[in-house]
């Protein structure tokens, strides 16, 4: 401060004495220090530099003790919450970026979101529970009840459901349950050496999937055979059989209005493919010497229904 720039200026040869000057008045004694009158009549000295000066300060704030330019602290846990400035509505004061920096209002936009790191930033939002660090331990289930255990061996379901994704993602470990799929497929009247021509009066197909397990169900009735290369198929099954060599699964069918009078029409579907062929006995027989249903066997308006469970490639 510039004692100069005070109206005022006096010495302390001219100061009055205590008792002639209300409480609090100030007088310059030199350019540099100002004397007040104290409450209990003496005279305290103020300096720009050197002279008594402030020596303490106490309470929240403290300095000194000392003379001259003394630095101020504040006392550990002296900041109350009504000293703090005020927060926004639902909101936390804090440094939301990846950087040191002034504090700011991290607000909670909608209901249910919680306070999150999220890559390199912190705020509201929902959390991600598909993320390894998310959840380790015991899962609560909402609303309370029973949590799940997601480290033992037993997997309680409260809701009595379990979802997968709509694509599947594979495991190639024996002991991982991957999928699960309900769906619908058009069964066709095809060939194994080619097929054109052929139109339905029905199409019908369903089928459960469990990891690599399917089980169709289809009902086809042709309207016209048009033409058939080869062995006759059923065609159109929703996921191709597992390629491994050798393998086949057969199912019974019912069939009606063949060409030919047969005893009975069993289905094989081989590795690799997405149709089964046809094959029918024509006597009873010790063994399974089967006839193949070609071209000749069809008649416009056959029909074919069955259930084939096979293993699929994924």
């Amino acid at each position: 401060m510039n004692l100069e720039d005070v109206l005022l200026r006096d010495s302390r040869a001219n100061q009055p004495a205590a008792t002639d000057v209300a409480e609090g008045t100030l007088y310059y004694v030199t350019d540099e220090q100002i004397t007040e009158q104290s409450r209990s009549g003496s005279w305290v000295d103020y300096s720009d530099s050197g002279g008594s000066g402030i020596t303490q300060l106490t309470g929240d704030v403290t300095a000194g003790p000392g003379t001259g330019s003394q630095a101020a602290t504040i006392a550990n846990n002296a900041v109350t919450d009504g000293k703090l400035r005020d927060s926004g509505a639902l909101s936390v004061i804090g440094r939301s970026a990846n950087s040191s920096g002034d504090p700011a209002d991290i607000s909670a936009g909608t209901d249910h979101q919680v306070l999150r790191r999220s890559g390199t930033s912190l705020g509201f939002g929902a959390l991600n529970l598909a993320q390894a660090a998310a959840v380790t331990g015991l899962l609560a289930r909402a609303n309370g009840g029973n949590g799940v255990d997601i480290s033992s061996a037993a997997l309680p379901l409260g809701s009595g459901q379990i979802t997968f994704p709509s694509t599947q993602n594979p495991s190639a470990d024996a002991n991982t349950l991957d999928d699960y799929e309900e769906g619908t497929f058009n069964p066709t009247v095809t060939a194994a050496g080619g097929a054109s021509g052929q139109t339905y009066s029905s199409q019908v197909g369903n089928y459960v999937k469990i990891g690599q397990f399917v089980c169709a169900s289809f009902a086809v009735t042709l309207s016209a055979a048009g033409t058939l290369t080869g062995i006759v198929q059923v065609g159109g099954l929703p996921f191709t059989s597992l390629n491994l060599t050798g393998a086949r699964w057969t199912c019974e069918i019912f069939w009606a209005t063949l060409n030919t009078a047969v005893l009975n029409v069993q289905a094989a579907l081989l590795e690799n493919v997405v149709a089964a062929n046809l094959n029918y006995l024509v006597t009873a027989n010790i063994s399974m010497t089967a006839n193949t249903l070609a071209q000749a066997d069809i008649a416009n308006t056959s029909r074919f229904v069955g259930i084939l469970c096979y293993r699929a490639n994924a």
